[in-house]
């Protein structure tokens, strides 16, 4: 019985969203990244998709996609590091 209301805990704090800070903060971080980064950040993480597929979908060279999206996690990266966002 205890076993279950604890995974029932758990489940339930899994689905609460992030604070708004930190949702805060990811936005900010996103809205400065160049719009080419944001674009296949959010095609892979968000969308699930393959760098194969991102390329078919914008028209973009395999290794420009490769390249568009290392940049936006280095970026993202540098922009947490610094406190983009922070209040």
């Amino acid at each position: 019985m205890r076993a279950a209301r604890e995974t029932s805990r758990r489940s339930r704090r899994a689905r609460r969203p992030p604070p708004i800070r930190a949702t805060s903060r990811i936005s900010d971080a996103r809205a400065a990244l160049a719009a080419s980064q944001r674009e296949v950040l959010e095609l892979a993480y968000f969308e699930g998709l393959s760098c194969t597929e991102i390329a078919a979908r914008c028209g973009a060279p395999l290794g420009t996609v490769k390249s568009r999206l290392s940049a936006g996690v280095r970026e993202l990266r540098r922009l947490f590091d610094r406190g983009a966002g922070s209040e």
